[in-house]
């Protein structure tokens, strides 16, 4: 056990405050005498991969980090047993060596096996819920349990470990000898080798800040738009990267924080970036971005993509005055100006039509009529 250690060792963004408490967990035991120790001394947890799809705040973690570092592995026939701590780019090696496939397309995925199951990452059409075979997760209590592929719950980007406290500590892999070691060592490097030339990883970077924009949830004028663009991963996207260029941001820079110009779904750390500065990028990404090139289909072209509280007041009640105004001395009062996006003019009536919906960095608001049809304020703020 550690204290008070640098976390920005630690994220791909070389960012982030001290832990108050650290420690390396190599096997079950040590994360389950980990857990034992926080819960004995009232401490919070934060479980540590790779950290290589982390923001740690400047401010670091009041608590203790468990670091998950068991990378043991060892196989049985087309079986592979690993640790979850163990890299993915270790992993494809000893696969290399035993001729096995089922991880080539990860060529140059960062990360370890346990951050790559809870994310169920994907790159090249691949995507790692198609070689678990099960899974041993720890939870919060100690207890140690056991997830067949299924159990899991996979889907784009998610698990069943992201839904609850699950620490994933091992995992085995169903794998196949179905293509010569060139050809293996082949497929991995051309990923290796489009990562080089497309990603900016000269940089500290984290990867892709957001997720692909699946097709069928996009608006079919957006879809229309970015037709030529779409692929296949492993359903038909749109690159959320072309959203972002579409936008106007590449090269946006906050602090030392900037949306990369060779790969605008990425930010990078350009030379003493806080995390406060990764933040209000990824905050800016998402506000702009995703506003202007995904739901300005919904706008009603009487009005500006993006206004100020003062240019929308006139086609408001006095009431739904009342009700916006309130809302945006919220954000006032923590030293905020927001942006106010209207969104469509003719939504469903919600149960309760005043409630506003907070989180973060956005604020939902739908002020109806008496027709009980709606007018959908979004405001965000970075």
């Amino acid at each position: 056990m550690e204290k008070n250690i640098s976390l920005a060792q630690f994220s791909n963004y070389k960012t982030g405050g001290a832990a108050d408490y650290f420690v390396n967990a190599g096997n079950l035991e040590e994360i389950k005498s980990a857990l034992a120790w926080a819960k004995k001394n009232n401490q919070k947890i934060f479980v540590l991969g790779g950290g290589t799809n982390i923001l740690f705040p400047d401010e670091g973690f009041r608590g203790l980090v468990i670091k998950i570092s068991n990378s043991d592995f060892s196989f049985d026939n087309t079986s592979l047993r690993a640790g979850a701590g163990i890299t993915v780019s270790d992993l494809i090696s000893a696969c290399l060596e035993k001729e096995l496939t089922g991880l080539e397309w990860a060529g140059g995925l960062p990360g370890t096996l346990g951050g790559a199951i809870r994310g169920n990452a994907g790159c090249f059409g691949g995507e790692i819920k198609d070689i678990v075979e099960s899974v041993v997760a720890i939870n919060h209590q100690g207890e140690v349990l056991k997830f067949n592929n299924q159990d899991c719950r996979f889907s784009y980007r998610h698990s069943l470990f992201k839904e609850e406290k699950l620490i994933v500590a091992e995992a085995v892999l169903n794998l196949k000898k179905d293509l010569p070691r060139e050809k293996i060592a082949e497929i991995a490097q051309s990923r290796i080798d489009y990562r080089i030339k497309y990603q900016p990883l000269d940089w500290p970077n984290c990867g892709s800040v957001f997720k692909n924009c699946p097709v069928e949830k996009v608006l079919p004028q957006v879809v229309e738009q970015f037709k030529n663009i779409i692929k296949t991963d492993p359903f038909p996207v749109i690159p959320t990267a072309a959203l972002i260029h579409e936008a106007g941001l590449k090269g946006h820079t906050i602090g030392g924080a900037q949306v990369s110009t060779k790969h605008p779904n990425f930010i990078i750390n350009i030379g003493n970036a806080t995390s406060a500065d990764m933040g209000h990028t990824y905050r800016k990404l998402l506000c702009i971005a995703f506003d202007m090139a995904v739901l300005r289909a919904h706008l009603d072209d009487k009005f500006p993509r993006f206004v100020y509280h003062d240019g929308v007041f006139e086609s408001l009640d006095d009431r739904k005055k009342e009700i916006l105004l309130t809302v945006i001395h919220r954000y006032a009062d923590l030293g905020i100006q927001p942006v106010i996006t209207l969104i469509d003019s003719d939504l469903p009536a919600r149960e309760d039509p005043d409630d506003s919906v907070f989180d973060d960095s956005e604020i939902v608001l739908t002020l109806h009529d008496e027709n009980e049809q709606g007018r959908l304020f979004k405001m965000r703020a970075w």
